[in-house]
């Protein structure tokens, strides 16, 4: 059903704004899973692009995948190029296909929206010759340099500007989480430095595939993009482990933060869960009070799930840990682009 908007009395009719995703990973799947979640969202996605997935494949995905179960008992249809999905309600959700670049694909130029979920940096080059006609947003599930900004949700998302902003980044899976966690012990405590260390999981198809045998260290973005977003944090004051492990769970975030202002293990923990919910963020940032492991938070929506019973100061020193994984960055990013089309139509 389109939104509705109201004049002078009259029930009017608003358009969906049409959107396409691009790469049909775990941001795809995540993201897309969030939107048909949601009825009555601003904008309808109407075409999927995968650089190698087919139509089959990606039908595959959305009846059996092991950790976004929204559509495992809905009947799927495939047809030429055409998926359709039949919610709850009996309602049809038709959503058109391609295999291979985006630049190519048939309908370019149609959605107002694309979501780049590739994690592919060669897709975002090219993107710029991407709007036009119809197309006025590129969203990238990654943090780039192309991007003319940054928008987490949540933290700054009300920086957005149509007119600067026409290719946007909304963060990445450790981003989101590591820039709010650090803007609030700031907020708190007041910081000085902080370290941390990042066990990141990889996708089940990777390790199938035999894509990874062993631990892997990698460069985090979170190291450069985190000064860039809270305000007075040196490039010099971070520093970002990133640890690819070959397994298919959840991963996880370390914190080792000097903190300047002297308090106890209590006082830190009541002060960020006082500050999560002055900033509204209860849905981004949740508290679990024991570690019962990793696989408890494997379909949180959350983007972290910090445990209570790791925050541990000693003296200057503040430490704790999290678990997060890649669904509820797709989460986010279905409500960045809520947020987006909002100010388009106001």
């Amino acid at each position: 059903m389109d939104d509705v908007d109201v004049h002078f009395g009259f029930r009017c009719r608003m358009k969906k704004e049409s959107a396409a995703i691009n790469g049909f990973g775990r941001f795809g799947l995540g993201l897309f899973s969030a939107w048909f979640n949601e009825p009555d969202s601003s904008y309808s996605v109407d075409f999927i692009n995968d650089d190698s997935l087919t139509i089959l494949q990606i039908a595959d995905i959305l009846r059996h995948d092991a950790v976004v179960d929204t559509f495992s008992n809905l009947p799927i249809v495939v047809e030429g190029d055409v998926i359709e999905i039949l919610d709850a309600n009996g309602n049809a959700q038709k959503i058109r296909v391609n295999t291979g670049s985006i630049h190519r694909a048939p309908w370019v130029g149609k959605p107002a929206i694309i979501f780049d979920c590739s994690s592919r940096a060669a897709n975002y080059e090219g993107y710029s010759s991407l709007l036009r006609e119809e197309t006025r947003l590129v969203l990238i599930g990654a943090t780039t340099d192309i991007a003319s900004k940054t928008l987490i949700m949540g933290l700054n998302e009300n920086e957005y500007n149509e007119e600067m902003c026409q290719i946007v980044s909304f963060g990445s899976c450790t981003v989101i989480p590591g820039t709010h966690l650090i803007e609030a012990v700031r907020a708190v405590s007041g910081l000085r430095s902080v370290c941390v260390n990042i066990v990141h999981s990889v996708p089940r198809w990777q390790l199938v595939n035999g894509l990874w045998t062993t631990i892997s260290r990698k460069v985090c973005s979170l190291e450069r993009t985190a000064p860039k977003l809270i305000t007075g944090l040196m490039p010099e004051s971070v520093k970002v482990n990133y640890t690819y492990a070959p397994y298919s769970g959840v991963s996880l975030m370390d914190f080792a933060i000097t903190i300047e202002r002297s308090l106890t293990s209590r006082a830190l923990l009541d002060g960020l869960k006082n500050y999560v919910s002055s900033k509204n963020l209860s849905e981004i940032i949740a508290f679990s009070q024991e570690d019962e492991g990793a696989m408890k938070f494997l379909k949180s929506t959350h983007s972290i799930s910090i445990i209570e019973s790791s925050i541990d100061v000693r003296e200057e020193r503040a430490f704790f840990f999290g678990y997060f994984n890649n669904e509820g960055s797709g989460i986010r990013l279905h409500e960045l682009c809520e947020h987006i089309v909002d100010k388009w139509r106001t």
